[in-house]
C-alpha cells in the first residue's frame, strides 16, 4: 500500500471514529512523531552558517579531521 494509500485510508476511518479516548490516543501517536520531525528541521539561521561554514572548507579555509583523528580525540575525551 502507497503512502498515499494509507493516508487515505487513515483519514477515513478517524472520520468514522466516536470513541474520544481512542482518538486521544491516536492523537498523541501522531503528534510525537511530528514534534519529532519539527525537532529535526534547520532554523535559517543553522542553515546559513552550515553554509558559510561548508564553503569554508571547501576552499581550505577551515579544519577538518580525518574519520580516524575524529575516533583517536573521542576515545582520548571519554578516557579522561
Amino acid at each position: 500500500m502507497t503512502k498515499t494509500t494509507l493516508k487515505k485510508h487513515l483519514h477515513e476511518a478517524i472520520d468514522q471514529i466516536e470513541d474520544n479516548s481512542f482518538l486521544e490516543a491516536v492523537y498523541k501517536i501522531i503528534s510525537t512523531k511530528v514534534d519529532e520531525q519539527e525537532d529535526l528541521k534547520l532554523s535559517n539561521e543553522q542553515k546559513r552558517l552550515l553554509d558559510e561554514r561548508r564553503k569554508k572548507h571547501q576552499k581550505g579555509e577551515s579544519k577538518s579531521y580525518s574519520w580516524e583523528e575524529v575516533k583517536k580525540k573521542a576515545r582520548k575525551s571519554i578516557k579522561k
